[in-house]
């Protein structure tokens, strides 16, 4: 394990908040930081906050993933539809053991913001703050939280 940064921002708006986790994720493209784990929340009217992963294999992802390749490989052994079952089963286990940023722990640092606002959470590595802060600036973001994690 490595040590992290676990960066909250503040958006006006998920709009902002989504095109900001854009340039993150480009960022992340360029080498400038380790993207372990990102998500955007949004706080709705009548205190919901809704989450959007931005960065890691949803349960569904991963039981498609895991299907196509226990289908290519049980093929040659004549065993397609088994191979799939299992690689499914796999799949969807391997991207329901959530390593990255606690749902819960987004939840409640997005509980307190206005109805509207949204909060981009990363838990990078590696992170090149000038560039970070350079290509954030044009989206009206705020530093909510930032502190050292370990990052798997």
């Amino acid at each position: 394990m490595t040590k992290g940064k676990l960066v909250a921002i503040r958006y006006p708006s998920a709009q902002l908040a989504e095109r900001a986790a854009a340039e993150v994720r480009a960022l992340a493209g360029e080498r400038a930081l380790e993207l372990e784990d990102a998500a955007v929340a949004v706080k709705h009217e009548g205190e919901r906050v809704e989450l959007r992963q931005l960065h890691g294999l949803a349960a569904g992802e991963g039981l498609v993933a895991g299907g196509a390749i226990g289908l290519l490989l049980g093929v040659p052994l004549g065993l397609p539809v088994a191979a799939a079952l299992v690689g499914m089963a796999g799949g969807g286990g391997v991207s329901a053991l959530d390593r990255g940023i606690s749902d819960r722990r987004m939840r409640d640092v997005a509980s307190s913001l206005q109805t509207g606002e949204a909060i981009l959470f990363l838990l990078a590595a590696g992170i090149d703050w000038s560039r970070l802060r350079e290509r954030l600036a044009p989206y009206e973001g705020a530093l909510v939280a930032s502190g050292a994690v370990a990052v798997p």
